[in-house]
């Protein structure tokens, strides 16, 4: 978990607001989206880093659990205590996306456009 980069980006954001209450703990079934569940201050969050992709403007996330068939299915409300943040690292460019928990509910992945990209089609534009 130490060398996910979404680990160094909430130590790095920590230190800097001087908080003292931080307990990373890593989601054993999103190691490629580099899920881990946060807990800041009794707040409780889901975090995840999106990846880019070559083909399309944008990074693409996947957002869901395992079911009891260990099949991929979509978060439900109570799956996320508080929000989902949205981490993406690009080279020296840094975004992070904070969603409210009920917006997500039956999603399994979408796609998030950062204020660095550019030449959007229409459908990305509206989100």
């Amino acid at each position: 978990m130490e060398n996910f980069k979404t680990f160094f980006l909430w130590k790095q954001t920590t230190e800097r607001l001087d908080q003292k209450s931080l307990v990373i703990g890593q989601d054993p079934y999103d190691v490629e989206y580099e899920g881990l569940d946060i807990t800041l201050n009794n707040q409780h969050f889901k975090s995840r880093l999106a990846k880019k992709t070559p083909d399309k403007v944008g990074y693409f996330i996947a957002v869901w659990k395992k079911d009891d068939k260990n099949k991929n299915i979509p978060f439900e409300v109570v799956d996320i205590e508080q929000n989902l943040v949205i981490n993406i690292t690009d080279g020296s460019l840094m975004g992070r996306f904070i969603f409210d928990k009920e917006i997500l509910t039956g999603k399994m992945a979408f796609r998030i456009y950062p204020p660095w990209e550019r030449e959007l089609n229409q459908t990305a534009e509206r989100t």
